[in-house]
């Protein structure tokens, strides 16, 4: 609405002022978007008490940053401000880091909550360490079989099909822990999303897992054993299928031109990963 207001004055053959910006004292582009904006991160300043409030006492930038990205903002802002919305509703800090909120129900945090805990270096970088650690596992078998890939080297090596899924359970409880304290103010879609996860990779690590067990039980030429690798196999499949149009920019037009369907919106909604780019100049 901004750009279209901005566009009609730009046509005009009068300059004239823009309706967003008058009021009964004038207009005022200053008084009317920037000082709300101003007052607002102000006051969530104000509550981080010298950098020492919890992080789940206070908007920061991360939060802001990710809110002027969704589409949401354009919902709850509109344009002229909206200053009734949840957004500029300030919060004064109470005991214990909790806040309470005057006018109404305040925006709080996004969907991240820092946490000090070194649990961060597992959970900040998960993709990293599960591959370290299916690596060093799958070398390991390698080497413990003299490099001979034999029926007995294969079977062991299906054993990072497990691995693979609890280290993912793992993550998605950390996904919980870490949102801690952002749970009354974040998002809906962003709290059903972290426990669908947990239940889709609770329920995945306990049937692999006992798949595996049971094929090592009765013997690679069992039924069981069939069905494990079966399962193992399309797991792979669709989870190289959603790596490749999910991360691949010119894959995304295909992704894309199935979001008219519910079943694909959902998994992509569950398959999400944002990814945040930072620009630097001088």
């Amino acid at each position: 609405m901004m750009a279209k207001e901005l566009t009609q004055i730009m046509r005009s053959d009068n300059a004239e002022n823009a309706n967003s910006c008058k009021s009964e004292s004038g207009v005022s582009f200053l008084d009317h978007v920037i000082s709300p904006l101003y007052a607002t991160i102000e006051n969530e300043a104000k509550n981080n008490n010298n950098g020492r409030a919890p992080h789940s006492a206070w908007r920061n930038y991360d939060d802001f940053n990710e809110y002027f990205w969704s589409r949401k903002c354009f919902a709850d802002l509109q344009w002229p401000w909206k200053l009734d919305s949840s957004f500029f509703f300030h919060s004064k800090q109470k005991k214990k880091g909790m806040l309470s909120f005057s006018g109404g129900t305040h925006h709080g945090k996004t969907s991240f909550v820092e946490h000090r805990t070194f649990l961060h270096l597992y959970h900040s970088f998960h993709r990293l360490w599960i591959f370290l650690f299916l690596m060093f596992q799958g070398l390991t078998i390698i080497a413990f079989n003299k490099a001979k890939f034999n029926s007995k080297t294969i079977r062991e090596l299906l054993s990072l099909g497990p691995t693979y899924i609890v280290m993912m359970f793992f993550e998605s409880v950390l996904d919980i822990l870490m949102m801690y304290g952002a749970y009354a103010t974040s998002g809906g879609y962003a709290v059903t999303r972290i426990f669908c996860r947990f239940i889709w990779f609770t329920m995945s690590s306990i049937i692999v897992c006992y798949l595996y067990i049971k094929a090592l039980q009765e013997g690679s030429d069992s039924a069981i054993f069939k069905i494990y690798v079966f399962v193992i196999g399309v797991y792979a499949a669709i989870q190289l299928i959603l790596d490749i149009l999910m991360k691949i920019p010119a894959c995304h037009h295909l992704s894309e031109k199935c979001d008219s369907w519910s079943v694909i919106r959902f998994i992509k909604w569950m398959y999400q990963v944002n990814l945040f780019f930072f620009v630097y100049g001088s």
